[in-house]
């Protein structure tokens, strides 16, 4: 019989990995994965900020208001792009602002209450084996809001990424577009962040787009790819969690860093 534990991981860690294969490609074609690895910097200060204002009596969860300051942050970092700034540039910028947040609202957390910053840490490194099901629900609706959104618009986020100036030429509102993008990897960085934890979720964000685009030959196999790296490094870093007793955001983690590494080395010894 399998583990109700188990089966936990294995669930959460699936649905994380499958959001997350659907928008990696598209950060990493957009060249966006710098923007997108900012948002888990929000995702934390949003985690801070939503733990302190509940604890001060704020109707709605911290999940909730977590999800609102990211999606803000992103908005932001969308804007300053649009408006001749770097991603880079933006994304240091949105870094700074969410870097206080946490600052101050971690101190002031831990002032109210000593299981403020607890509750808090459990968006840094997830709790894939303590997921309740109202967090699987919110990984379900994540992943049905993420496949609907990129079907509709897959054409115009592809365009866009490719190539940004024609598609302002062909009279592509890339600014909206842009918004869409960045308010998708908002909602993966949060929902990544429930079940696996913002420090891992930067590897799985980054890793499957970024492999999957170097060797693969057409967008459909991008996708592919990206699916497959990402299910077999959650699936196996989640069995390999629960028989070692390890947390299961750093296995999954651990798992996609290697898969990187040799796909990279494979790569370079072609390439020689």
């Amino acid at each position: 019989m399998v583990s109700i534990f188990l089966l936990r991981i294995l669930i959460s860690t699936i649905l994380s990995s499958g959001i997350a294969s659907l928008v990696s490609p598209l950060a990493s074609l957009s060249r966006s994965i710098m923007a997108a690895l900012q948002m888990l910097h929000a995702v934390i200060a949003g985690g801070f900020l939503g733990v302190l204002l509940y604890y001060l009596g704020a109707p709605l969860p911290p999940v909730v208001i977590t999800l609102i300051f990211t999606i803000l942050s992103s908005l932001l970092v969308a804007e300053l792009v649009e408006r001749g700034f770097t991603q880079d540039s933006a994304a240091a910028i949105s870094a700074f602002i969410s870097s206080v947040t946490a600052s101050i609202s971690g101190y002031m957390a831990a002032r109210i209450s000593p299981t403020a910053l607890s509750e808090a840490w459990s968006f840094l490194v997830g709790s894939a084996i303590l997921i309740r099901t109202e967090d699987l629900f919110i990984l379900i609706t994540v992943l049905f809001i993420v496949i609907t959104l990129v079907a509709i618009f897959y054409k115009e986020l592809i365009y866009i990424s490719f190539d940004e100036e024609g598609a302002r030429a062909m009279g592509f509102h890339v600014r909206y577009y842009r918004y869409l993008l960045y308010v998708l990897l908002s909602l993966v960085a949060v929902s990544l962040s429930i079940s696996l934890g913002a420090i891992v979720a930067h590897v799985l964000l980054a890793a499957p787009g970024s492999i999957s685009t170097r060797i693969a030959s057409s967008i459909r196999q991008i996708f592919s790819i990206s699916l497959s790296i990402a299910l077999v490094g959650g699936v196996m870093g989640a069995i390999i969690a629960y028989y070692l007793a390890l947390p299961p955001g750093a296995s999954v983690g651990i798992v996609i860093t290697l898969c990187y590494g040799v796909f990279i080395y494979i790569i370079r010894k072609r390439g020689d």
